[in-house]
């Protein structure tokens, strides 16, 4: 087991008319919000600036405030060990998209792949906005390719209800993110992704 502080805040703070969890007349949007934490206490702190209150936490569990108003923003929580803040977590309202960010996965090819035939890379993709942060209700189909040296073999997007190929290099973006798994063609001295 670890020691280290978890704090996961959730879900997403993009929410509008159609993407709301409940909508309770003209009092706006309410969502339900869940942290999961390791600490004693967890503070939900809303974009208005107030404090939603602390919640006792329990190990394995989570604590939740239900029926929180939407308001654009961040929305953060606090977690505390001793009466102190030890841990943070932040939710916010993210704009449109407006590129995509590609990158390696947990160091899964950072340092190069083998040419062999055999090695590959874990490649994320993410739809971001213009200030860089993930867009957590994009969809976008996104085709991953090659250029040169290296072939796509599949993509993922944790999507349980995706019904598209594991073997395709086209998926919707599910949370704004997929994944990409490519391998170098033997012999090859670079590969470009794209």
């Amino acid at each position: 087991a670890s020691d280290a502080h978890v704090l996961h805040l959730l879900p997403h703070w993009n929410w509008d008319s159609h993407t709301t969890s409940r909508c309770v007349g003209s009092c706006g949007h309410f969502v339900d919000v869940w942290a999961y934490s390791n600490l004693e206490e967890v503070e939900l702190i809303h974009p208005n600036g107030t404090s939603l209150g602390r919640r006792k936490a329990t190990q394995c569990s989570h604590v939740e405030w239900p029926s929180v108003a939407y308001m654009p923003g961040e929305l953060s929580a606090r977690g505390y060990v001793g009466g102190k803040v030890v841990k943070t977590s932040v939710v916010r309202t993210t704009g449109s998209p407006v590129a995509l960010r590609m990158g390696i996965i947990d160091g899964v090819g950072a340092e190069g792949i083998v040419a062999n035939g055999q090695d590959v890379g874990l490649v994320f993709v993410e739809v971001v906005d213009d200030k860089g942060d993930v867009v957590p209700t994009a969809s976008n189909l996104i085709t991953v390719s090659t250029q040169s040296g290296a072939v796509v073999l599949g993509t993922a997007n944790g999507d349980p209800s995706s019904l598209e190929p594991n073997d395709s290099p086209q998926r919707q973006a599910f949370g704004g993110r997929l994944m990409a798994v490519v391998r170098p063609l033997p012999g090859a001295s670079h590969a470009t992704v794209v």
